[in-house]
């Protein structure tokens, strides 16, 4: 039987991560999610058709997937129980796999957009197997393998997880739609609006982000997987560049025994 994931335990540390790194979540979350505000507001007050709210769904999509690599890492280093990183070595970290979690995201994006359209009940799916892609790419590597890699973790749990991302949702909306109605109580301007929106978008990020980073190292502590960590020593060895040591001077000549007599 598979173990099942504590969903409560899901929560605490996720809130636990939240408050106690809100001062690097909150930061790297303004700088990513900026560009995507500044092109949607631009959008919004201009014309466009189809084609351009596609691109600012793939945009979103991509946006998000980037936030939750840095998230991950971020995780992944404050798992020996102190924070090494800050907010511009973990932009630094993941530019690695920036290319793939980019094309991920807009494949996954794109899928999971589909499974909505279709009755949505195949969205929900997708978007619960792969609740994992961005840690099976950062800290496995993956390619487009994290996508079966994300559903090997998450099967057998796939209501706890389900129940997380729900949950989580809820938060999300809520917290979007208040700030969103400030904003245009305050004033009817799209400038408005779109700043409030980025506040509400900025402080909610973390949650999903985190959501994913805590569920997969738990899930692969239920598995019985080895955890990876972060900055592990490697085994000492002797260095490239070291000299032999010098070899043992011979044993001086054996001198023979005096004669008798002399």
């Amino acid at each position: 039987m598979t173990p099942k994931l504590d969903v409560g335990k899901v929560f605490s540390r996720i809130f636990e991560l939240y408050t106690s790194q809100a001062g690097v979540y909150l930061p790297a979350a303004l700088i990513v999610y900026l560009p995507l505000a500044l092109i949607t507001g631009a959008v919004l007050t201009g014309s466009g058709g189809l084609l351009v709210l596609l691109l600012i769904v793939a945009l979103t999509f991509v946006t998000g997937f980037i936030y939750q690599g840095l998230v991950v890492r971020s995780v992944q280093d404050l798992q020996d129980g102190q924070r090494d990183f800050t907010i511009g070595e973990l932009f630094r970290s993941v530019v690695p796999v920036l290319g793939m979690l980019i094309t991920v995201g807009v494949v996954g994006g794109i899928a999971e957009g589909i499974g909505f359209f279709l009755l949505i009940v195949p969205g929900v799916i997708l978007v619960t197997i792969w609740a994992v892609l961005p840690p099976a790419i950062v800290i496995e590597r993956k390619g487009f393998d994290a996508f079966g890699r994300s559903y090997e973790l998450t099967k057998g749990n796939f209501w706890q997880v389900l129940a997380v991302i729900v949950v989580l949702f809820i938060i999300q909306i809520i917290v979007q739609r208040i700030f969103g109605a400030i904003g245009g109580g305050i004033s009817n301007s799209v400038l408005t609006y779109g700043l409030f929106t980025l506040i509400g978008s900025v402080i909610v990020a973390p949650l999903s982000a985190l959501a994913s980073a805590v569920m997969y190292f738990e899930l692969l502590a239920l598995q019985g997987q080895p955890v990876p960590a972060p900055g592990a020593p490697a085994a000492p060895g002797p260095p490239a560049s070291a000299p032999p040591p010098p070899a043992a001077p011979p044993p001086p000549p054996q001198q023979p025994p005096p004669a008798q007599g002399q």
